[in-house]
């Protein structure tokens, strides 16, 4: 690129240098050997807002250089905001050319007068009429019709005088051409300029309003989405200490949470879905809208029924007629069913593992190895449920694999499992509430300015069995 930046002045000889800057909190140059002018920092608020401005600067052994200014808006904030165009001219080559062509002129012009002046003094009737003739030519040629020659008769000083004359008036004319085709060439060239600038800023409009659209269209997804997902407020009612943890990679998310109660029991679902973004949007809302019939309306409340179910829900939905096809659209869940009258928990999972904190000790429970919806050949998925019995302040983890496969910015390591299961260890034994704020912080410190790579969910409740009152009524108390 810069190599291309200096071929420009090369080809379009109106240009000095064209030079790029990145954005960010300061101009920053492509090409290191160039330096934003500080004086010209001024002007950034106002090329932000799409203005071009045109500005001069001159060092004390450097002529006036004029500086025309472009902002192009980046897509990505993140990193930078857009790109500073910079185009130097330098008028003064042009101006001083031309002037000292014209003092050329105006000088030849005067010794020729002179000349006639001092040939008509000395030889007056011999040479009045060709001095005559010559005067009126130089006339005619000093108004800027260089077509014009003297007629040459004789061979005398007149004569030579009048060839030479005409030579100088070849010259004149042949400068003159130059200068016009070069003018020519510099107006094209600004005009081709121009118009490439247009069609930047045509497409520029473009990519603006499909952004604006697609943005659009992801937000009214995630207001679908998030109609169909239980509120944390409602899962703070079945569990007043608890927090849901979800930071979409992009406005909508293939993970999700899930949960209902059905009479004593309470099932919780947390679930990572194939992909991100709109492909894994569509899948969370196949596998809530499967998961809310099973469980409100065939009132199954059993982990690795649902996920058998679930299982065979997707798979006919997505392979269709050929059931030998191998497929890997799906999802990784974990499902637990807690009997609130019991204290007994079941758990039953796809891929996904689900941390116990108790008593400050971690407690992790692994699934089945087998996801839900893929297919396979002569393979038949089982999935099996582990009871737990739970325990007062036991410390219930479930979560996708997004936080722990994210990198750090290097992009040399993952967080991982093992440093999950530390971070959880710490932070058990603050509330509820705080714990979410230093997961989310302890993302972004190592994350830094790297891009997030996947969806996170993680979904936490602390255990407290239900406080029977010991409160009889009148009526209890008489019988």
């Amino acid at each position: 690129m810069i190599s291309h930046l200096d071929e420009i002045p090369e080809k379009k000889p109106n240009l000095l240098a064209v030079d790029l800057f990145f954005l960010a909190d300061i101009p920053y140059p492509i090409n290191l050997k160039k330096e934003f002018i500080p004086e010209h920092k001024k002007f950034i608020p106002d090329l932000l807002k799409g203005k071009a401005i045109t500005a001069s600067f001159s060092k004390s052994d450097e002529n006036n250089i004029f500086y025309t200014y472009y902002f192009i808006q980046g897509l990505n904030a993140k990193i930078f905001n857009g790109i500073i165009v910079r185009i130097a001219n330098d008028p003064s080559g042009q101006l001083a050319f031309i002037q000292k062509e014209r003092s050329k002129i105006i000088v030849v012009l005067l010794i020729t007068l002179l000349l006639v002046y001092f040939l008509i003094i000395i030889r007056a009737k011999a040479i009045v009429k060709p001095i005559t003739h010559l005067i009126e030519k130089s006339k005619i040629i000093a108004n800027g019709n260089y077509r014009e020659r003297v007629n040459v008769a004789g061979n005398n000083e007149i004569a030579l005088l009048s060839t030479q004359f005409n030579k100088m008036v070849n010259n004149i004319e042949e400068r003159n051409n130059q200068i016009e085709e070069q003018s020519e060439f510099l107006f094209q060239a600004n005009r081709k300029l121009n118009e490439a600038y247009k069609l930047l800023d045509h497409q520029k409009s473009l990519i603006e309003n499909k952004q604006d659209d697609f943005t659009a269209s992801l937000n009214y997804a995630q207001r679908i989405q998030q109609s169909l997902q239980p509120s944390p407020e409602d899962f703070a009612d079945l569990f007043p200490e608890s927090f849901i943890y979800i930071l979409p990679r992009d406005i909508v998310s293939g993970d999700f949470h899930w949960f209902s109660k059905i009479k004593n029991k309470t099932v919780i679902v947390s679930a990572d879905c194939t992909g991100h973004g709109v492909p894994g949007a569509f899948m969370s809302m196949i596998g809530m809208t499967i998961l809310h019939h099973l469980v409100n309306y065939e009132h199954i409340t059993d982990p690795a029924l649902l996920l058998s179910r679930l299982d065979a829900e997707i798979c006919d939905l997505l392979v269709h007629n050929n059931h030998n096809e191998q497929r890997f659209e799906g999802m990784d869940l974990a499902i637990c069913s807690i009997d609130m009258d019991t204290s007994e928990m079941a758990f039953s999972s796809a891929q996904r593992p689900m941390i116990i904190m108790r008593e400050g000790t971690s407690q992790t429970y692994k699934g089945s190895i087998y996801p839900i919806g893929e297919h396979y050949d002569s393979i038949q998925k089982i999935f099996t449920n582990t009871s737990i019995n739970l325990i007062e302040n036991d410390v219930v983890y479930l979560f996708s694999d997004g936080y722990t496969s994210q990198f750090e910015e290097t992009g040399e390591k993952k967080f991982n499992y093992k440093r999950f299961r530390k971070l959880l260890g710490d932070i058990n034994l603050r509330s509820m509430k705080e714990q979410p704020l230093i997961i989310h912080r302890t993302f972004e410190a190592w994350k830094g300015n790297s891009d997030q790579i996947d969806d996170i969910l993680i979904v936490a409740f602390k255990y407290q069995k239900k406080k029977i009152s010991n409160k009889i009524s009148a009526r209890d108390f008489l019988n």
